[in-house]
């Protein structure tokens, strides 16, 4: 499949991770954790590069049995998740890999789209139909 991808000269693309299944939403921490929703999937993962080479070396489940966790979001060490109709935090998910906290739902009146969190402390949640438009929720 990514053979059929067309890239501008100069430029090479290679898979990163194989651990994930059913991929829909990234973030990234600031010590390079890749943070995967997987919707489908009904999983959170952490992805773990422990060696710099650009391949995930480490995969967490940080959580599961999730009502499609379609966006997920990282701000200040916490990880936000956008599930169908909740959207819920993960405190402190930099040292917890391994043994993640338990999910606070913060916001129960959400539509699955994406999430993020921006430098004005605002989650910016999209919704689309036949027109789009954007509602900003108070980060808790």
């Amino acid at each position: 499949m990514l053979h059929e991808i067309k890239l501008p000269e100069g430029f090479k693309i290679e898979l990163y991770a194989t651990e994930v299944e059913n991929a829909r939403s990234l973030a990234q921490g600031p010590e390079g954790v890749i943070f995967v929703g997987s919707r489908n999937e009904g999983k959170v993962y952490a992805v773990v590069d422990e060696d710099g080479d650009w391949k995930s070396d480490k995969t967490y489940v940080l959580a599961e049995n999730l009502n499609m966790p379609n966006g997920v979001a990282y701000r200040d060490g916490d990880l936000y998740i956008a599930e169908v109709s909740k959207v819920s935090v993960m405190r402190e998910i930099d040292a917890k890999l391994s043994n993640p906290p338990e999910m606070q739902t913060i916001r129960a009146d959400f539509l699955m789209r994406n999430i993020t969190v921006g430098n004005t402390s605002l989650l910016a949640q999209m919704i689309s139909c036949t027109c789009q438009s954007v509602r900003l929720a108070t980060c808790v």
